[in-house]
């Protein structure tokens, strides 16, 4: 045992005894230690191996992003290819465009199968969803296991073409006669087909609103109001001041009539004069109910508006806030129950064949119209056409003595016994029918038939004078020979009774809206000596200051609806003045400083240019919504 003579007393370390080392076997130890051959070579080795394995990967890797990328590529562009199909295709030619993009590409067994529910076609939407997937072998990756890798690509497209709701609204006042109004009408049809060309069948409906003095809603649309009706002979309503702060014109509401007569002629029964003629009772009606001044509403018929078109004719003034507020109401979602309506089939029988056709006044097809203000699928406008600033307009005032009940003009219907033919009783076959004959009636030899025949005649009642004229006769009665022809006649109040189809000695009293339908408060005047309805109809006007208020307010309440667009037209109107300038802040768009995007000056020679551009417009905001 060795002890350690550093080791304490009670301290002892067992050590193995070493071998001797010599001084040549140290040296060996020595250079075999600092021996360095051989050792790059193993590192080498491992880095190749690395690295190998390494661009394995990447080679591989890299060749399955490319191929990833490929089918990628193919699948987005061949699902946008069948969302971008014209919206009449089936589904199963829509899946066959995606499945002949992956032939052309040599891909056809990656792609998976398209089912029917990956498809969704609308009128205005195609909708279309694919997948793929394929398997790549590997080239260098096999020396780590792997032998293959995955590839897999999933893509949808869906494109949506907004449907346009376009009211077209257009100034058929008295100024656009002639020249002017055959310009715009050549301008407007070709917008019309401009429109209706670049868009897929039912997937553009254009309202036609001609406005002057008024605005014309048609016998549908009409009835399917809410009218406090008071006369029947014209469709026209009156709107109070709140109604322009909104857009809608709604079914559920009620409104009154507009008095229908003239300010100008001086003849009975509303018939005086042509409408072109500025002097006649035609062309300075309050409401004018001819077929081509009512609206045509929600038509696809490049047709049908072009012949609308074409028939329109100028008179009157202008009321360019009326025009405004029906081409907003025609979009306004609260008419849906008035397309609807018009979609009601209507069944006639043929005179000419006896067979039964049956017609509908607005294409059945179409839905959903007009849209909804939050509808991201629907970009509504409306085009405005104005050829000057607004003008005076008159009406009786609903508090008037001159509306309602009990007016003074009288309608006296009788029976009379009238000859029709004699005969002498020495020759039976032979009739005499010529006047003259009558006058041998008292004689025995000579025999005389007679006829009942009913006999009707207005008269009007003068309260300055205290009598009746006839009017049919043009001859006065006093009250007392009035009082005579009508004792013992039923007397009726328009309106309170209800009238017989052919009524027999009865005495009609007319009310007052009745009445204006047929004479004017001129023609009350000169025949009655009594001016004070003349005076009041007159002098109750609404003037151009109360119209460019509300046609203000209605162009802000279409301008609070963001998918509703408004473009004005100034036709041959001077530049900066009054009618301009409303124009332009009617339209969208319009700043005071630099001006307005969306109002065009126009003149004979540029309107046509102007509706295209316009057209133009209208299919390039289509395209970005």
């Amino acid at each position: 045992m060795y002890k350690d003579p550093k080791a304490s007393a009670s301290t002892f370390a067992f050590r193995p005894k070493l071998a001797k080392v010599t001084s040549v076997s140290r040296h060996a130890l020595t250079a075999f230690w600092k021996k360095e051959d051989g050792s790059a070579t193993i590192l080498t080795l491992f880095i190749l191996m690395f690295m190998l394995v390494m661009a394995g990967l990447g080679v591989d890797t890299m060749r399955h992003e490319m191929e990833r990328t490929h089918l990628q590529a193919t699948l987005d562009a061949s699902v946008l290819a069948g969302a971008g199909s014209p919206t009449e295709k089936t589904e199963a030619q829509i899946r066959g465009i995606v499945e002949d993009y992956f032939a052309k590409n040599g891909m056809s067994e990656y792609l998976n199968e398209i089912k029917d529910e990956d498809i969704t076609s609308t009128l205005n939407s195609t909708k279309v969803s694919a997948t793929a997937d394929m398997q790549i072998d590997t080239y260098l990756m096999k020396l780590s296991g792997v032998d293959t890798l995955d590839a897999a690509a999933a893509a949808t497209a869906e494109i949506t073409i907004p449907k346009l709701e376009i009211s077209l609204v257009l100034d058929v006042s008295g100024s656009m006669q002639g020249s002017k109004l055959t310009a715009v009408q050549s301008a407007a049809k070709e917008f019309v087909t401009a429109i209706l060309q670049n868009s897929d069948p039912g997937n553009a409906v254009i309202s036609v609103v001609p406005f002057s003095w008024g605005v014309t809603p048609n016998d549908s649309i009409y009835e399917a109001l809410t009218v406090n009706e008071t006369h029947d002979h014209s469709t026209c309503l009156r709107f109070s001041s709140s109604d322009f702060g909104s857009t809608a014109i709604n079914p559920g509401a009620a409104y009154d009539q507009q008095v229908y007569t003239s300010w100008r002629d001086e003849l009975f029964d509303g018939d005086g004069g042509v409408v072109t003629e500025g002097s006649s009772w035609a062309y300075n009606r309050s409401c004018f109910t001819d077929p081509y001044f009512r609206i045509l509403p929600y038509s696809i018929s490049e047709s049908q508006l072009h012949t609308k078109i074409d028939s329109l004719q100028a008179a009157g003034s202008t009321s360019q806030h009326l025009g405004m507020k029906w081409g907003a109401a025609l979009l306004d979602p609260a008419f849906s129950s008035v397309l609807s309506a018009m979609q009601t089939p209507q069944v006639d029988v043929d005179p000419a064949t006896g067979t039964t056709v049956t017609s509908y006044e607005v294409n059945p097809s179409l839905s959903n119209i007009p849209a909804a203000y939050s509808e991201p699928d629907t970009q509504k406008v409306i085009v405005m056409m104005g050829d000057g600033k607004n003008d005076i307009s008159m009406f009786f005032a609903d508090t008037s003595s001159y509306r309602g009940l009990d007016s003074d003009l009288y309608e006296v219907f009788t029976t009379t016994t009238e000859f029709d033919y004699g005969v002498s009783i020495y020759d039976p076959s032979v009739r005499y029918y010529d006047s003259w004959a009558e006058s041998y009636c008292s004689n025995s030899w000579f025999d005389c038939y007679y006829t009942d025949a009913a006999v009707d005649s207005h008269f009007l009642f003068s309260p300055t004078y205290n009598d009746y004229y006839n009017i049919d006769d043009n001859e006065f009665l006093s009250a007392a020979e009035f009082a005579t022809l009508t004792t013992g006649l039923t007397e009726l109040r328009q309106g309170v009774d209800v009238i017989p189809a052919a009524p027999t000695d009865t005495v009609v009293r007319y009310r007052w809206e009745n009445a204006w339908a047929l004479m004017s408060p001129r023609y009350y005047g000169e025949k009655t000596g009594d001016w004070t309805p003349h005076n009041e109809y007159w002098n109750n006007r609404q003037t151009t200051d109360v119209k460019d208020t509300r046609m203000d307010s209605i162009c802000d309440a279409v301008k609070g609806h963001n998918n509703i667009v408004i473009y004005t037209i100034g036709f041959e109107i001077t530049a900066g003045g009054h009618a301009e300038t409303q124009l332009k802040q009617c339209a969208s768009g319009y700043d005071a400083v630099t001006g307005t995007n969306f109002y065009f000056p126009s003149d004979k020679a540029s309107i046509s240019e102007t509706f295209a551009a316009i057209a133009s417009n209208v299919q390039n905001l289509r395209l970005t919504q």
